[in-house]
């Protein structure tokens, strides 16, 4: 027999995968960036804090997945680390955009790489559990299938910041030599 999960779920269910596809897309498009342009921070040093924030990211994933995995509470395995680490996601994210206003260089790639570093273990902590929750809303092939349809609309958003972004980057700079 199969199973039915209403669509308010469905939709409420893809509108998490949205909003930290926003969170992720930013960070990719414009976190370099605001580095070396607003921080002043060298393109080596950024890149270099961005690459150990990255390898701490894939060192963290599979211990963050197996807590997640042997988590037992009134709430479940995975929601305890959504909502405990939902703020302090947001918090990471406003850090990482916020220049310190170090002077040394030193001092600037430190501040890079720890908000980064506290960045990808809340975003780990928040949708590692996001992610393996699907097996639990639904024990049916068809309707998971279902479901992760409308986590896919943020393919669009992606698809759509793409080209906007794409879109402004020419326009800017086809201005900047007229």
């Amino acid at each position: 027999m199969t199973e039915k999960i209403s669509r308010k779920t469905k939709i409420g269910f893809g509108a998490g995968e949205f909003s930290s596809s926003i969170f992720f897309t930013l960070t990719s498009f414009w976190l370099m960036n605001f580095l070396t342009d607003e921080v002043r921070l060298s393109a080596a040093l950024a890149g270099s804090a961005l690459l150990v924030g990255k390898i701490w990211d894939a060192a963290i994933d599979p211990f963050i997945g197996y807590f997640s995995d042997h988590t037992h509470s009134r709430w479940g395995r995975r929601r305890p680390y959504i909502l405990f680490f939902a703020i302090p996601f947001g918090i990471a994210f406003v850090l990482m955009f916020r220049n310190p206003g170090i002077a040394a260089q030193s001092g600037k790639f430190l501040w890079a790489m720890l908000t980064y570093i506290f960045f990808c273990t809340v975003y780990s902590f928040t949708n590692i559990p996001y992610n393996s929750i699907l097996p639990e809303i639904s024990k049916d092939y068809n309707e998971r299938t279902n479901i992760s349809g409308y986590t896919h609309c943020r393919l669009h958003w992606h698809v759509g910041y793409i080209w906007v972004t794409g879109g402004n980057l020419v326009a800017g700079h086809i201005f900047q030599r007229a």
